[in-house]
């Protein structure tokens, strides 16, 4: 089973599951003894589930700086990551260049793979 972290950890850490690997190119912190798909049997894998907060378009970059410097101040609070993390889930925060470019890429890297099983948004 592949799941978010958030969803599979609780079960992990009281033994109900075992995890065999990580799906990040890096080891989980709530995990750190558990390899990635990458140093075991797929050098290169790489599927993390992420998220992101947006804004319509048009909205002056003014208020989108804004929003993105109180998101990474949140982000980066000690114990909002504690927070997170106990929750399965690890912050990055960044610029909203760095944002549109991991977006774009994980755009990019899904997108053969999309056409191929000719999945459609109904």
């Amino acid at each position: 089973m592949i799941d978010n972290m958030s969803s599979i950890a609780p079960f992990g850490k009281d033994g109900r599951l075992k995890p065999l690997a990580i799906t990040s190119t890096t080891r989980s912190q709530l995990f750190p003894d558990v390899p990635t798909v990458a140093e075991t049997v797929l050098p290169g894998f790489e599927s993390v589930g992420w998220g992101g907060f947006v804004a319509p378009a048009g909205t002056p970059k003014a208020t989108i700086t804004k929003l993105n410097a109180v998101f990474n101040e949140v982000l980066h609070d000690p114990q909002m990551k504690e927070k997170l993390l106990s929750m399965g889930m690890e912050t990055a925060g960044g610029s909203e260049e760095e944002f549109r470019k991991y977006a774009e890429s994980e755009a990019m890297k899904w997108r053969p793979i999309i056409e191929k099983a000719n999945i459609q948004v109904n």
